[in-house]
């Protein structure tokens, strides 16, 4: 009967670590599938977003052309320096105190006037008649060396529209 005991010991033991070796074999397998199945996810994500990208871009003459010309266009809007911002501030800053809609300020390409620099610059206001006079008065006494050409008035039902061009000397 000891003997009949101990077999069945033996065999419940050696049973219950072939369970547990199948138990485990079956957990590295489990974790294997899902490395996989997460690499293989990872995969796909990085493959969905170069066709996106592709796709976006697809072709790249035309998007380098289309980037060099929004370049070209932020560094014409862009002052020259640091002095011409100063510049462009005070003349926005003036036609809000003066009570004057600015629609437009645009700095163009400077010109050489012998020893002096010449740097136009583009303005357009909307407003009323004295306004506009106080914002000539107040440009006249905080601008250094600016001289106003090309201007035209036009009367329109908002008020007075005048265009007009702002030209800064330096040396």
């Amino acid at each position: 009967m000891l003997r009949a005991w101990r077999i069945f010991m033996a065999s419940t033991i050696f049973l219950a670590f072939l369970l547990g070796m199948g138990i485990w074999y079956g957990h590295q397998q489990m974790e294997a599938y899902q490395e996989q199945r997460q690499a293989i996810e990872k995969a796909t994500t990085r493959v969905a977003a170069l066709n996106k990208l592709q796709m976006d871009h697809t072709n790249l003459e035309v998007y380098q052309m289309e980037v060099a010309k929004q370049r070209q266009m932020a560094e014409k809007l862009l002052p020259r320096n640091i002095q011409m911002a100063e510049l462009l501030a005070y003349v926005q800053q003036t036609a809000r105190n003066s009570g004057l809609e600015l629609q437009e300020l645009m700095p163009m390409d400077s010109k050489p006037l012998g020893k002096l620099q010449i740097q136009p610059v583009k303005v357009r206001l909307q407003g009323d008649y004295f306004p506009l006079l106080e914002f000539l008065r107040q440009l006249d006494k905080g601008a250094p060396l600016v001289q106003i050409g090309n201007m035209e008035l036009k009367q329109q039902p908002e008020g007075l529209s005048s265009k007009f061009t702002l030209n800064f000397y330096a040396g």
